[in-house]
């Protein structure tokens, strides 16, 4: 069994990942090479590449540029299409 960097692939070629390995913030793509040789005589070889790609998904929560966000206005003939305010996420 060959463990490193959170991927492991035992003697039969089952392939696992730590479910916290992968973060798309910390590496968009796992590349690595794997061997596999066989016990006969002569004993042959293989390698093939493997590359893992992350997909993002919508794990962060979002930020505001600012924690509190104040405005007056005047009274008056406002409609509720009327802006009065921008919030601004980071």
């Amino acid at each position: 069994m060959i463990d490193t960097q959170g991927f492991s692939i035992d003697n039969n070629g089952v392939f696992t990942i730590d479910a916290g390995t992968l973060d798309y913030e910390t590496a968009q793509s796992y590349l690595f090479n794997v061997s596999a040789t066989d016990s006969g005589s002569p004993a042959r070889s293989a390698l093939a590449q493997v590359r893992i790609g992350v997909r993002d998904l919508n794990d962060n929560s979002p930020v505001f540029e600012s924690t509190s966000y104040t405005t007056d206005i005047d009274e008056g003939d406002y409609t509720l299409s009327t802006p009065v305010l921008q919030v601004v996420r980071k």
